[in-house]
């Protein structure tokens, strides 16, 4: 069974739920929630909900679901991965309110992330206590629990994680490239190849007719290739009274409360 596959089983069971952005526009990636992160979200008592507070929550998985960038103003930001043991844990970091949360993860594939639980940054103390390695170690647990037999997706390169809109800083020279973007200026083919040398990149050239139409986007939509048969599962809005069959099904949380995002629940 394929790493595909097996999120489709997930779904179908109830034992992972995806996460759809609260505003309408197409995903660009894919975010499943385990059952730890599928409780901090629903839940009005979860400490992250009390604390940090959930439209906090809410705008930092729309902004990855969306594909919007991973970095900002400096390098892991908002998407960083943690350091080992155990490999490959990802945080998405909530940094907005006076109390910050850090969602923890890994990647099933590019550009799709499944995330275990999310916690608090005070809870977890200072990086290298007993507080991340312990969450770290549940986080790797938890992606045992949930794939007993396919490892979780690693590559030295943060662009092979994401892959659209991955605005990962430059291995080359990015003083070039700052130097040469601040103003209008004459380039040439040679200057060109500098610049996509300096992003440690490649380049396509196409040359198309002005008359022909443009190419259709082809990741119109990310969740397009593990939908359930629509007869497997059922939509809810977080925070509207709902009536749903599955395992998030009878929740009080999920009762009197404005929509501030959308999941599927099987």
């Amino acid at each position: 069974m394929s790493t595909q596959q097996k999120i489709i089983s997930l779904q179908a069971a109830g034992t992972l739920v995806r996460y759809m952005p609260r505003v309408n526009r197409p995903p660009r990636r894919r975010l499943f929630l385990g059952p730890d992160a599928q409780k901090d979200l629903v839940d009005p008592q979860s400490a992250t909900n009390l604390l940090v507070g959930k439209a906090h929550i809410v705008n930092a998985l729309d902004r990855w679901v969306l594909g919007e960038r991973i970095y900002g103003r400096t390098r892991g930001e908002f998407l960083d991965r943690l350091k080992p043991p155990p490999p490959d844990i990802w945080e998405i970091r909530v940094t907005p309110p006076a109390v910050q949360a850090r969602l923890f993860g890994r990647f099933a594939e590019p550009d799709t992330l499944i995330l275990t639980k999310f916690h608090t940054r005070s809870m977890l103390g200072n990086k290298g206590s007993e507080g991340w390695k312990n969450a770290m170690a549940a986080c790797h647990k938890c992606w045992d629990d949930l794939f007993p037999n396919h490892a979780c997706f690693t590559h030295s390169d943060v662009q092979f994680y994401i892959t659209e809109n991955c605005d990962a800083f430059p291995s080359g020279d990015p003083g070039w490239v700052s130097k040469n973007l601040r103003g209008p200026g004459n380039w040439t083919m040679k200057t060109f190849g500098a610049f996509v040398e300096a992003l440690n990149g490649d380049v396509d050239i196409t040359i198309r007719g002005m008359e022909d139409p443009l190419p259709a986007r082809p990741n119109f939509h990310a969740y397009v290739e593990y939908e359930l048969p629509a007869t497997t599962h059922s939509t809810a809005e977080i925070g509207t009274p709902i009536k749903v069959q599955g395992a998030l099904s009878g929740n009080p949380s999920l009762q009197g409360r404005s929509p501030k995002a959308v999941i599927l629940i099987p």
